[in-house]
């Protein structure tokens, strides 16, 4: 059940959790957190994806497999198509709402 609006079920056996990388403060101190309530696996891992520099060791478990990803031509020929495909649905995408838009 979503805990947000009960009467959404789910019916998938998963717990999810959402979070915003971009609502955590950045820090001064490594031993300093801005919120007493967030796990510092959390906080690091949130801070890594905002750019910061891989702190603890699950991020940085996690920094070591995306170094060996982005080593992996295979892998970055396949992210690399993704990618502009992606780009390629959005140009639609923005097409189609200019032509909606008129």
């Amino acid at each position: 059940v979503c805990l947000e609006d009960n009467t959404l079920e789910l019916n998938d056996g998963t717990t999810k959790l959402f979070l915003n990388s971009t609502a955590v403060i950045p820090y001064d101190s490594p031993d300093t957190f801005p919120y007493s309530n967030l796990d510092n696996d959390i906080f690091y891992f949130l801070q890594y994806i905002n750019g910061h520099a891989p702190q603890g060791k699950f991020v940085n478990e996690i920094d070591t497999e995306v170094c060996k990803v982005k080593e992996n031509k295979e892998m970055e020929k396949s992210y690399m198509t993704y990618a502009m495909e992606i780009e390629r649905h959005r140009r639609e995408a923005k097409n189609i709402g200019i032509v909606i838009g008129r």
